[in-house]
């Protein structure tokens, strides 16, 4: 059955569905809403692009707890959150990094560790193992 005219008085009551039944959007299905047990999804079948837009500003992925994923401020910035802690920032000059930057390759990892936030004790530290330590001979001090 095809909906073709909602009245002023909208939808009176919820539209259940039941898992693997679809909502579908546009003349030929491109835009799919489902849930088929296991996972959710928004599934843009068609051509061009998923656009998401907020009136009010910003773009938030949230877990079921309300702990931030990723937020997206237009004009601003996006950050990327780990345990609701945010790790990863645009700004307009580049990145900011909380933490450690690791990069893991089959022969170990590169770690860049910065330092304090004014020059006297400004520094950065490759270490060449796994560990991240900054000891031992495979390390050095820039």
């Amino acid at each position: 059955m095809a909906l073709t005219t909602i009245d002023d008085r909208g939808l009176k009551t919820p539209i259940d569905l039941l898992d693997n039944e679809k909502i579908r959007f546009g003349t030929g299905n491109d835009l799919e809403i489902y849930h088929h047990g296991s996972h959710s999804y928004i599934k843009d079948t068609g051509t061009g692009e998923l656009i998401i837009e907020s009136a009010a500003g910003g773009v938030r992925f949230n877990s079921s707890s309300n702990a931030t994923g990723l937020l997206f401020t237009p004009n601003t910035s996006i950050e990327i959150y780990y345990n609701n802690s945010k790790k990863l920032e645009t700004t307009s000059s580049g990145i900011e990094i909380a933490g450690t930057v690791s990069k893991i390759t089959s022969s170990g990892s590169v770690n860049v560790i910065a330092g304090s936030t004014d020059a006297s004790g400004a520094y950065l530290i490759l270490d060449g193992d796994s560990n991240g330590d900054a000891s031992g001979g495979d390390y050095c001090y820039l």
